[in-house]
Parts: structure tokens; sequence; C-alpha cells
């Protein structure tokens, strides 16, 4: 039979290598471990920091929503308010129609007021 022999300094050698191999896989392993690990707690930080936004949003929010009632409840006594003056204001135009009502002469195109006698015409 033919025996294939091995020189025991290959032997050694190559269990070197594979060592030195199995070393800088474990270190690329590890290495990729903490930057997975940095990784996690940056996200867990901007999850953190998502939150914090949704509770400041929120609060604004209503913040916002009571200042819209204010601003409604305002609105509607504005309109109460319109509402008063517009009727005052009609009121006060008819006085004023009552005080001044007048007729145009249609020969001269004066005015003349109505609660005035007119003055007779001169023959």
């Amino acid at each position: 039979m033919n025996d294939i022999t091995v020189n025991a300094y290959i032997l050694y050698g190559l269990i070197g290598f594979l060592g030195l191999l199995q070393i800088a896989t474990l270190g690329a392993v590890l290495r990729l471990g903490f930057t997975v690990g940095r990784q996690q707690v940056e996200i867990s930080g901007i999850h953190t920091r998502i939150d914090d936004l949704k509770d400041s949003l929120s609060n604004r929010i209503d913040g916002l929503s009571a200042r819209i009632d204010r601003v409604e409840a305002q609105i509607a006594n504005l309109r109460e308010q319109v509402a008063e003056n517009r009727g005052l204001l009609l009121a006060l135009h008819e006085r004023v129609d009552l005080i001044m009502r007048h007729r145009h002469d249609e020969i001269t195109g004066t005015v003349i007021l109505t609660p005035t006698i007119p003055e007779p015409a001169a023959d």
C-alpha cells in the first residue's frame, strides 16, 4: 500500500493557520456584535425621542383645541353683538328717516323736507 505521509511541520502550520483564521473570525464577530449593540441603543434612543415628541404634540394639540373652543365662544359673542348693533343701526336709520323725510321738487329739482311747510308758489 501506498501510505501518504505528510511532514509534521506542514500539519502544524495548517493547524496554526486555521487557529489564526478562527481568531480573526471571532474578532469580526465580536466587532459586529458591538456595532449591532450600539445601533440597538441608538434605535431605543430614537424611540424615546419619538415618544417624547408624541407627548409634546399631544399636549400642544390639546392646548390648540382649548384655544379653538375659546375662539369659537368669542365668535359667538361677537355675532350676538353684531346682530344687536345691526338692530340698533336699523332702528336708528328708521328714526333718521322719520326725521329727515323729504321729497324732490319736480320743477326745480330741489329737496324739500316733509315736516316743513312748503312755500306757496309765487303767482
